[in-house]
């Protein structure tokens, strides 16, 4: 089943496993086909913020916006307020340019409980991702995702 999976949706099935065990805000880091309207349906009654770099690519998804889902434009991902300071039940990372997820999953490391990481097999993750206290890698669908914490285990 995993071989005929859509390459951009294989963290369909963790995201959702961890949104609908955990309470709080969630934030999403870059707007998808899959990721962007499932978490606007699972997070109904709960915080719920899609930051995006990319101006057209965040204007498919605006029609979504709702008193619980808000939405915002990110012009530099190193001066994004409301992002990256403020504490998170779940953070996914899946956002342009990949190159920017090492960083971005060490800034969160303290600031978000579960941290949902898609195309978790690249290398250039591997650094940040070590320095997680908790990990549990999905390998079902390739690219693979992983959920990090600091201080809370995730059981898939």
């Amino acid at each position: 089943m995993g071989k005929f999976m859509d390459p951009w949706g294989t963290h369909l099935p963790v995201l959702a496993s961890v949104v609908a065990r955990t309470k709080g805000p969630v934030v999403e880091l870059g707007a998808g086909n899959y990721s962007t309207p499932l978490l606007h349906l699972l997070c109904k009654g709960r915080r719920l913020l899609t930051a995006e770099s990319n101006a057209e690519w965040m204007a498919k998804f605006e029609k979504l916006a709702s008193p619980d889902h808000e939405f915002l434009r990110v012009k530099s991902w190193d001066d994004c307020p409301g992002v990256f300071d403020v504490p998170w039940s779940v953070a996914f990372v899946d956002h342009a340019p990949g190159s920017r997820r090492d960083k971005d999953l060490t800034r969160l490391a303290t600031k978000a409980t579960h941290i949902v990481l898609h195309d978790a097999q690249r290398h250039d993750y591997a650094e940040a991702i070590a320095t997680f206290k908790h990990k549990v890698l999905w390998t079902w669908n390739r690219p693979h995702t992983i959920v990090l914490s600091q201080s809370v285990p995730f059981e898939l």
